[in-house]
């Protein structure tokens, strides 16, 4: 099971137009759909960009749960890839996320308004670095420093 997924976690850009039409299937489960959602967090800053806006309009045409947008595609932080925290000052980030402020039902959700505010602000950004630096991590410095600019 884990080469499967990590053979499409590394290689998402080949999958990630088959993984959108497979939300249209409505013989998956929403747990399926909940883990090849999760593994497109392997995808290129700009691809996940994409994805997040195709994945929008799924969720528009029921395809998929709100559950599934906001917590697998939106703040998908597997493999510690923080898109949204770490690039919270670009504009793509703050486009695509001004499009998910913009409907009413997902904004009637308080956590993901405050969190979304948290991203735009870099409040969610330092948090996370904040945590990942703390005692509790206990990741040797150098190896920290490589990780988080990585991401």
């Amino acid at each position: 099971m884990y080469e499967f997924t990590d053979n499409i976690f590394d290689n998402a850009n080949n999958y990630k137009d088959e993984i959108l039409q497979l939300m249209n299937c409505d013989n998956l489960t929403k747990y399926q759909k909940h883990l090849l959602l999760r593994l497109m967090n392997g995808l290129t800053y700009d691809e996940y960009i994409s994805f997040i806006e195709s994945s929008y309009k799924l969720y528009k045409d029921k395809k998929i749960t709100k559950f599934n947008l906001v917590n697998n595609v939106l703040f998908n932080f597997t493999a510690h890839r923080h898109y949204f925290l770490k690039y919270y000052k670009l504009k793509k980030t703050k486009q695509v996320l001004a499009l998910i402020k913009a409907d009413s039902l997902l904004m009637s959700d308080e956590v993901l308004k405050m969190r979304i505010e948290k991203t735009l602000t870099g409040e969610y950004w330092s948090e996370m670095l904040e945590f990942y630096n703390s005692p509790a991590m206990a990741y040797p410095k150098e190896d920290l420093k490589k990780m988080l600019e990585t991401w």
